[in-house]
């Protein structure tokens, strides 16, 4: 749903912000610390109930505060209009979610129903990190797209967990075996949705690669997590005795990965920092254009500090492919890159010190 207003109160820098969005591209400008991450942070918090600065909620409260809430008014398909709102206190170890001032009692419904993308400046390492981050955002898009995912997965991580456990208490080898006939269907349904998504997936990110990289080879490869060639029934008795060594199961779909390819090189090993970013953003909006077109759904990209690292070419393309993009944009910069906005006349907001003016052009 896109997002039309957003009001905040005491959160971090910002003491109080009234913010009426375009559903088109939105840029933040300001100099560091200013504010605009603290913005992209409480934006995020209201749509995934989160935060990707801190784990412990209670330092969003600005500090000279005893609460601080966000709260966002939102338009479905059908035009109406829903008020969200999430509220921390910081005597309360939880939060208030509520949705039109009922509560919010499973937050997978309200996400599906308002689904957001975060890009930040580290998003290079979704190329370059670790696999975690690559089964993230593959798991985001199948998580939108696939409809029976949420349930296979909960499945599968459920008896992930009693496996794990029955490992570590070292039990009969016949004990484990008798679980893992479940645990195989359990990681072949999880596979079966992974791989349908990535087959729908593979083309979108070969257009928007061939428009901004100029690459036309892209390629992505899912691996499961376990050995090409053997199931996952021969791997798990295979390595039994390792896993109860290290009572953990070392093989599954928890350990899946994607590789991705330009030309005939990896992209993790070849790629520059600038291009690794590019491809990241890549992939990041290709995930937002596949639901748009399977579910006619639009999502809201979150992009802090756009232009870190890159160059200006590289930056030109990036903007230019966003503000294509068939749905809204919030994007963080220090300088607004000289020009390289004026050409799709972004919705402009300037902040200084918590503080946020709308202006009606660069």
């Amino acid at each position: 749903m896109p997002l039309e207003k957003a009001h905040i109160k005491n959160f971090r820098n910002i003491e109080e912000a009234l913010l009426t969005f375009d559903n088109g591209f939105n840029l933040i400008i300001g100099d560091n610390r200013s504010g605009k991450t603290s913005l992209i942070e409480a934006l995020h918090f209201l749509f995934s109930y989160r935060s990707f600065r801190t784990q412990n909620l209670q330092e969003t409260i600005s500090q000279h505060a005893s609460q601080n809430f966000v709260q966002g008014i939102f338009i479905n398909a059908a035009g109406k209009r829903i008020k969200a709102r999430v509220e921390r206190r910081r005597n309360n170890t939880s939060s208030v979610f509520t949705c039109d001032d009922s509560a919010i009692t499973k937050l997978s419904n309200w996400v599906k129903h308002a689904p957001a993308m975060l890009v930040n400046s580290d998003i290079h390492q979704l190329i370059s990190g670790s696999p975690q981050g690559r089964r993230k955002l593959l798991d985001w898009g199948v998580f939108h797209v696939e409809p029976l995912f949420e349930v296979s997965w909960k499945t599968f991580s459920r008896l992930l967990k009693q496996r794990n456990a029955l490992l570590k208490r070292s039990p009969e080898k016949e004990v484990v075996t008798t679980w893992d006939k479940l645990f195989v269907e359990a990681a072949e349904e999880v596979t079966r949705h992974r791989e349908m998504h990535i087959a729908k997936y593979t083309p979108v990110i070969c257009e928007l690669g061939k428009r901004v990289l100029g690459e036309e080879q892209i390629k992505l490869t899912y691996h499961r997590g376990w050995p090409e060639g053997v199931s996952l029934k021969e791997t798990l008795s295979l390595t039994l005795a390792r896993d109860t060594k290290i009572k953990n199961t070392e093989y599954g779909p928890h350990r899946a990965d994607i590789s991705v390819t330009i030309g005939k090189g990896s992209s993790r090993y070849f790629s520059s920092r600038g291009e690794q970013k590019l491809l990241g953003y890549i992939m990041s909006a290709a995930q937002t254009i596949l639901l748009n077109q399977e579910k006619d759904l639009q999502c809201i990209i979150l992009c802090d500090d756009l232009e870190s690292e890159l160059d200006e070419n590289s930056s030109r393309l990036l903007i230019e492919m966003l503000a294509t993009l068939p749905h809204p944009t919030i994007v963080t910069s220090i300088t607004g890159a000289g020009g390289l906005y004026k050409k799709i006349d972004p919705h402009v907001f300037h902040v200084k010190h918590g503080v946020f003016s709308q202006n009606p052009s660069l």
